[in-house]
């Protein structure tokens, strides 16, 4: 981010993780723990600790995605067109974001109390 003027020059990217950034670490949570199931199933508790690593690192860039987004959202008190676009894309960023956040902890939750090798998947 750049500062002219006083005004906040949000780059492109910075939009973009702030806006689809805890789906994204949603969907390589489920897709990467998904995958490493089976061997979990083979390598006992250090695969265990592995699935919920994963977890934990997608909480942290959920985390963080939620952080920008939230600054973001703060952007829009004045009444300007590019302040208002940050806005409404912080407040769909913090909404998206705080879902994902919600859904890593509901689907890692069972890994902490359910063996993965005990109810196979059909």
């Amino acid at each position: 981010m750049t500062s002219t003027n006083g005004l906040r020059e949000v780059a492109a990217r910075t939009w973009a993780f702030a806006l689809m950034g805890g789906a994204a670490f949603w969907a390589l949570r489920l897709l990467v723990g998904w995958g490493m199931v089976s061997w979990a199933c083979s390598a006992g508790g250090v695969g265990r600790a592995a699935l919920l690593g994963v977890s934990l690192v997608c909480l942290t860039g959920t985390g963080l995605a939620l952080v920008i987004s939230l600054r973001l959202w703060r952007l829009s008190t004045e009444n300007d067109a590019a302040r208002a676009a940050a806005g409404f894309v912080g407040l769909v960023g913090v909404m998206l974001n705080v879902l994902s956040l919600v859904l890593i902890v509901f689907e890692s939750t069972p890994i902490v109390f359910i063996d993965p090798c005990r109810y196979p998947v059909l």
